[in-house]
């Protein structure tokens, strides 16, 4: 019997025909729940404790007399061990299903204003998937805005699409290992693995890997969640600089190592250049979450939530409260001090939030490694240089930063499969061609004519449809006439995504940021897991904690809030239960060290 969260069936059915209605939803199509002939025996092994009961498996039934065939993995792959995992990647044949089978997916286009009337599941990208992968998918596509409360009315009816993506997403921390191994709303993919070889090769093949391992398997015998990935770690977002403006000063981005550096860079810009006002600012948040520069000083310049640990010498420590980020918070409040810093920072959540800034005011910018081609329009023309990279500061030369160096390979985009599906060994198999070589590479590069074409050299390369786009981003663009890095599973080849006129700029972008002395001796460890008990401490804390941090230490950055106050903002950070918190982090980390020694 599963144990589920409920809510008045009055009010979800409600909402159901509210959220519904003329929306095109396909939950409920019959032909979407056609059943695979053969028997319904169960091969995959049950590990994850939650009583799941594996849909049909199509690979080992009888053959269907009515010639309809699956093209799988399991009992096709000679690279698997004992054990069902592994040991290469997997080349299906192709297409997958000749079956007239429908596979739901729940997701979110973010740009509908650049398709046709048919909409994003009559567009070009998805339309070529199915006709390679012989997959029929119907689209439940919700708009970005409403997703958490449409999520919520399908769960609370049970009536989940086959694939859910960003499912994750709306669970908090740890929570949705529960929605799968206790409410069974969802599979552990984990059981299908022999269906999903290169997603989990893509996991494995490199030990010294350990944050794509830990984000793939929540435990070892647990995989919750397929991600999207890059085919290897970058450096995704960092700082560049006006490249045109250090050209003119006599200096080069290779002259901008320490802080002291970059302070003088922007000191010189703002006194020689009549437009560079304020040459740089940060964002409400300082720094934001999970692109961190300035780790120097050994902490986390940022504000936007509870749980930026480190560990030092063994101690589990929290950003925002120690003497190094005093000693971090009185530099940046000199710099706003001396007019370096856009008095409106506050107000800037995003790079978004101040792009008209960015194409002339601005001298230093944090962007992912394509943004800086996406703001020429401040550079001169008849200048030799634009954007440039520039590293992390540091305080001093030789420096060897210990936190924030930690590239990654995941990406925003996931999804989930539902306990519901009538045919998860498809589903996870649709959804594991993305990851092989071949499903990449489409994933990466789109259909042939719109989005690529070869080149005088036989090379691939972007059409200026996609790498020139009149109402969009590039990085918009990708996720409707690519696979939707945003919000659905896959894989791209990230180097790749640059073939276009200019994207070199972008490749030297990602290799520079990448050539500094990083060893990680800091780093919280990513495969540590809390208890359930240990997780319910925390969480008594946790919002509290974040609220303070993010209205009293981003205070000190402007003097709303003076330095003088250091003491006892630190003190009242403890009497909210801080100390109490962070004694739950060390508790776990002294048993995830004492347990890899044993």
């Amino acid at each position: 019997m599963r144990t589920r969260r409920t809510l008045a069936l009055v009010f979800a059915a409600a909402l159901i025909l509210a959220l519904f209605s003329g929306c095109g939803g396909t939950a409920n199509n019959p032909a979407a729940t056609k059943a695979p002939s053969g028997d319904p025996a169960q091969t995959p092994a049950a590990t994850n404790g939650g009583g799941n009961t594996p849909a049909a498996d199509p690979a080992t039934a009888e053959p269907a007399e009515d010639g309809v065939f699956y093209h799988y993995a399991k009992g096709n792959n000679p690279n698997v061990d004992g054990n069902g995992m592994p040991t290469g990647a997997y080349s299906y044949e192709l297409p997958l299903t000749n079956s007239d089978e429908i596979i739901t997916m729940w997701t979110t286009c973010w740009i509908p204003f650049v398709l046709d009337e048919g909409g994003y599941p009559e567009s070009p990208f998805p339309k070529e998937m199915e006709r390679l992968t012989g997959v029929h998918a119907e689209y439940d596509i919700v708009p970005g805005e409403s997703r958490s409360e449409n999520f919520s009315v399908l769960l609370a009816a049970d009536n989940l699409d086959d694939i859910m993506s960003n499912a994750n997403f709306f669970y908090t921390s740890g929570s949705f290992k529960k929605a799968v191994l206790e409410e069974e709303y969802f599979i552990n993919i984990y059981d299908y693995r022999e269906y999903c070889p290169n997603y989990i090769w893509q996991a494995i093949y490199d030990p010294k890997d350990e944050a794509t391992y830990n984000s793939v398997f929540t435990e070892d015998n647990l995989i919750t969640t397929f991600y999207f990935l890059w085919d290897q770690g970058l450096i995704q977002m960092d700082y560049f600089f006006r490249g045109d403006w250090l050209e003119k000063l006599g200096m080069t981005n290779d002259d901008i190592r320490t802080f002291d550096d970059l302070h003088d860079a922007l000191a010189a810009c703002q006194s020689q250049f009549d437009k560079c006002t304020y040459p740089m600012t940060y964002y409400s948040t300082l720094e934001m979450s999970g692109t961190y520069a300035w780790t120097a000083y050994d902490t986390f310049f940022c504000a936007s939530r509870f749980g930026l640990v480190y560990v030092q010498d063994g101690e589990v420590k929290h950003a925002n409260m120690n003497d190094n980020d005093r000693a971090l918070m009185t530099m940046a409040n000199q710099w706003f001090s001396e007019g370096l810093i856009d008095p409106n920072w506050a107000s800037f959540s995003s790079d978004e939030d101040f792009n008209d800034k960015i194409d002339g005011q601005l001298a230093y910018v944090m962007l992912s490694a394509n943004g800086a081609s996406e703001h020429p329009g401040c550079i001169d023309p008849d200048a030799s240089v634009g954007w440039v990279p520039v590293r992390r500061p540091l305080l001093y030369e030789g420096q060897t930063l210990h936190l924030g160096g930690d590239t990654t390979r995941t990406h925003y985009g996931s999804a989930a499969i539902s306990a519901t599906c009538e045919n998860i060994p498809l589903a996870v198999t649709w959804i594991d061609w993305r990851y092989s070589e071949e499903g990449a590479m489409f994933c990466t590069w789109g259909v042939e004519g719109l989005t690529w074409e070869y080149n005088d050299k036989g090379e691939r390369q972007y059409t200026p449809f996609y790498y020139a786009p009149e109402l969009t981003s590039m990085t918009m663009l990708a996720t409707v006439y690519l696979s939707n890095e945003l919000t659905d599973p896959g894989m791209h080849y990230h180097l790749q995504r640059y073939s276009f006129p200019g994207g070199d700029a972008a490749v030297y972008a990602h290799t520079y940021w990448a050539n500094y002395d990083y060893d990680a001796a800091y780093r919280w460890p990513t495969a540590i897991t809390f208890t359930d008990e240990q997780r319910e401490r925390i969480n008594q804390y946790s919002s509290d904690i974040g609220t303070y941090i993010s209205e009293n230490y981003i205070a000190f950055v402007d003097n709303s809030k003076s330095l003088n106050e250091w003491d006892s903002y630190v003190e009242g950070l403890k009497a909210i239960g801080m100390t109490e918190a962070l004694a739950v982090y060390q508790e776990a980390y002294d048993a995830y060290m004492a347990e890899k020694a044993a």
